[in-house]
């Protein structure tokens, strides 16, 4: 009997010293993740490696030990570091998952930040709906947390999401509220946020003064909480402004104290943009060697963080100087580069919204019981299919440029300024032109190629629809990205119309409720039917001059209308804005103008313009 009971001892006393080791090692574990998520908050910006490997080392040891509070934090983590390296796909496919059964020893907090981030992904990747949906939420769950930093963060994010959408009056509504809710708490980090942010918004809409007045206050908390990473760029905020403004003075004087920054920290990025603004400030001085001198130190930078943004603008930069240095052949080949680098990035983008696809595609590959090699390889076509049609249109544009190159150098010697500029139009022209042809081409493919084949794939998963629910939902959000790819290239309005395209459009400027968009077209108008590319030119022209007046006129009505007299189609845009001076189009840095020149003569349409205080009067005649 003793015998016995000295066992039992010895197991009670094995099993209990089990248990205590357990504990102690989960302690451990426990203790490193929250040590891992400590070190990814300093190390998210300087050393996204080393932050990476922490969040998954934090996951790794989450799921080791299965402590679903845990893993939710460290997958939020890892998360927030795709998200500051601009992979918002990755954030939404580690995210989405976990916010559809959640475990309820996972805290509130974490819950809140998961809702937050993906509202800020699908923001930035102009999913609006969603993203504004999701901040809302996020808005609650900080609410009943009591955290008024986070909340005033959401509202930042949610007048963003308006400020995307060129609607600065609602915009500003939430910037105001963000600041109403900033100021009594003294939340001097949150408060800098709003401050920038809403210098932004005023900044996009050539509201420049109070741009610097915003810019200047947060730039003065950020200095006071010697929160440098961020000042920096206030610095590098203020030399644009006051560059736009022509104030050459100050904008040296914030652009240096920018790049005394960076050189300090060694930030190459930050360099290359500032380089590049130094060299654009002394060309607008006409001080080019100067100017000469901050554009090949940016392009050094660029050849070290290859940046296709900071190289793109660049290049404009390039373009620009050697241009107005008389230097045209150099000019030209940076022009060059420049549309090739566009076309390269148009190319790479499209090639990750297929990869994306694919992966969908693979991570429900398990449950799907038919058709498996069908929809394999249809993936595998339509992606090696895109990558060709992508080839040949590089290929046809390289051959473009070159044929104009060529004659451009061929008959330089004989002609004038006039000729050269003359030239330099026919190439635009024939830019455009194949670009217009080739979106037309891929939105046809896209639709009536992936998509038929998607279609016909969702059938026969139809027929067995209880087993393949997974798979049917697969197919309908693969066919709806394919279409919305499609629609983007070109508006499938049109296939009803160049009249209903231009009323749908009108009727779209209508629902924002804040400008009344009317239209109005004779019966002869209606009756039209000119070629696709001719609508398609014509559609794309309008909404140019629709987005600008949006953008810039600060009107309340604008009015379109289509008359037909014998063979001339006659297309008028007016608003009751504050109008501009018509002399400036020619100066305009930006490409809106261009292309709506460069379209109007590729359908040999003539534009006329007229501005003043009461409004602005664009006509548009064509030869039908």
């Amino acid at each position: 009997m003793k015998i016995i009971k000295i066992m039992n001892r010895r197991i009670i006393l094995a099993l209990t010293l089990l248990s205590i080791s357990k504990l102690f090692f989960a302690q451990a574990d426990t203790n490193v993740i929250n040590k891992n998520i400590r070190i990814i908050d300093t190390l998210i910006r300087s050393d996204t490696k080393a932050a990476k490997e922490k969040a998954l080392e934090a996951v790794t040891i989450s799921k080791k030990i299965s402590n679903q509070s845990f893993l939710y934090r460290s997958t939020l983590a890892l998360a927030d570091i795709y998200f500051f390296n601009d992979q918002e796909d990755s954030v939404i496919k580690l995210l989405e998952p976990l916010l559809k059964k959640i475990p309820s020893e996972v805290k509130a907090q974490t819950i809140a930040g998961i809702t937050y981030r993906l509202a800020n992904s699908y923001g930035n990747l102009f999913q609006f709906e969603k993203g504004l949906e999701l901040s809302q939420k996020s808005f609650t769950y900080w609410e009943q947390l009591k955290d008024t930093t986070k909340m005033v963060n959401t509202l930042v994010n949610i007048a963003t999401i308006y400020q995307q959408q060129r609607n600065f009056n609602i915009s500003d509504k939430y910037y105001k509220d963000a600041l109403k809710l900033a100021n009594p708490f003294r939340k001097k980090a949150p408060l800098a946020n709003v401050y920038n942010s809403r210098a932004i918004l005023y900044a996009e809409n050539d509201k420049l003064d109070s741009a610097l007045v915003y810019f200047l206050k947060s730039t003065a908390i950020r200095e006071s909480l010697k929160d440098f990473s961020s000042v920096v760029w206030n610095y590098n905020n203020l030399g644009s402004v006051y560059m736009l403004k022509k104030d050459w003075t100050n904008s040296i004087l914030w652009f240096e104290k920018a790049k005394q920054r960076f050189e300090e920290v060694g930030n190459e990025n930050g360099l290359s943009t500032i380089y590049s603004n130094l060299g654009e400030v002394y060309l607008n001085k006409g001080e080019f060697e100067k100017a000469k001198q901050y554009f090949t130190k940016a392009r050094a930078k660029c050849s070290i963080t290859n940046n296709p943004d900071l190289l793109e603008n660049l290049y404009t930069n390039l373009s620009a100087y050697y241009n107005k240095v008389g230097e045209v052949k150099t000019a030209f080949k940076y022009s060059d580069s420049l549309i090739t680098l566009k076309d390269s990035l148009f190319g790479q983008r499209l090639d990750e919204r297929i990869a994306e696809m694919d992966v969908k595609y693979q991570t429900e590959k398990k449950d799907l019981e038919i058709n498996k090699n069908k929809a394999e390889l249809s993936l595998k076509e339509s992606k090696l299919k895109q990558r060709n049609n992508l080839i040949l249109l590089l290929s046809l544009m390289a051959l473009a440029i070159g044929i104009a190159t060529w004659l451009y150098f061929k008959n330089l010697k004989s002609k004038n300024a006039l000729a050269f500029e003359q030239q330099q139009q026919r190439a635009a022209l024939m830019i455009v032109e194949s670009e217009q042809t080739e979106r037309m081409r891929i939105a046809r493919e896209l639709h009536d190629g992936i998509g038929q084949k998607l279609t016909v794939l969702k059938m026969y998963a139809s027929a067995e629809k209880e087993k393949n629910e997974k798979q049917l939902d697969l197919l309908d959000n693969t066919i709806q990205e394919v279409r919305e790819i499609s629609h983007k290239m070109i508006p499938e309005i049109l296939s009803l119309g160049l009249i209903a395209a231009v009323r749908d459009l009108c009727n779209k400027v209508n629902i924002g409720g804040i400008i009344e968009c009317s239209f109005q077209s004779d019966e002869a108008s209606q009756n039209l039917k000119l070629a696709e590319n001719i609508d398609l030119s014509i559609y794309r022209i309008i909404q140019e001059i629709i987005n600008n007046m949006l953008k810039h006129a600060n009107a309340k009505n604008i009015d379109v209308k289509f008359s037909t007299t014998g063979n001339n189609l006659q297309i008028t845009v007016n608003d009751d804005g504050h109008g501009f001076d018509v002399k400036k189009i020619k100066q305009s840095s930006g490409i809106g103008w261009s292309n709506i020149f460069t379209r109007a003569s590729i359908i040999k349409a003539a534009v006329d313009v007229n501005s003043s205080e009461k409004g602005t009067f664009i006509t548009l005649n064509l030869n039908i």
